[in-house]
């Protein structure tokens, strides 16, 4: 991640640039070692105060991919603050192909543009989302889940489901060996069971 720049603008119109000494850069999983190569960057904004604006640039490079060529995102509108304006650039190369899906569209009710605006630029396909006034969640009791009701974009470039498998499998093959007691125990489970999908809900 390349943090551009990180500014407090104040109810006068002042601006507060972030410093060196605002930006932690930590593990995000502090008490899993296992983990311990996930990074999270905490920002602590200046002079904050009621009427003020957080503004802030930052550009995200994927250079280990899920399987040496693919990735998965997702880019969610709303937040626990209100967003002025957001800007959302995703730069790949031209050959390839992104597959684009929306979900929680009902729930868009600020009007924003899900669909991105697309470009060719020196051999690079982009595609650039722009918001404007996105308001906030704010929590109430006994809501949804926000994966629920906040809209979002996902973005991949798997073709498949499958394809996504064909990864996964590789990874995990190795690593569930079933002992006997596990083999019995399943085919308890699964006894008198034909289809495969009553197999895998093993009777429930």
């Amino acid at each position: 991640m390349e943090l551009e720049y990180a500014r407090t603008i104040r109810p006068d119109g002042a601006v507060v640039d972030v410093g060196s000494r605002h930006i932690r850069d930590v593990s995000k999983y502090l008490n899993f070692p296992l983990y311990s190569n996930a990074r999270i960057c905490i920002i602590s904004f200046p002079e904050i105060a009621d009427g003020a604006v957080v503004e802030y640039k930052l550009k995200v490079y994927r250079n280990q991919l899920i399987n040496k060529k693919d990735f998965i995102l997702h880019y969610s509108l709303q937040t626990g603050e209100p967003v002025i304006s957001a800007n959302f650039i995703l730069d790949l190369p031209q050959g390839r192909i992104l597959h684009l899906k929306t979900l929680n569209d009902k729930y868009n009710k600020f009007g924003a543009k899900l669909e991105p605006a697309q470009q060719e630029v020196n051999g690079r396909k982009i595609y650039r989302w722009q918001f404007k006034d996105i308001p906030q969640i704010i929590p109430e009791a006994n809501m949804p889940p926000g994966a629920e009701i906040n809209p979002v974009i996902l973005m991949s470039t798997f073709s498949s489901w499958q394809d996504i498998y064909e990864w996964w499998w590789k990874l995990a093959k190795d690593k569930m060996q079933a002992d006997t007691a596990i083999k019995d125990k399943v085919k308890e489970l699964t006894a008198g069971l034909k289809s495969e999908e009553e197999k895998n809900k093993g009777g429930l």
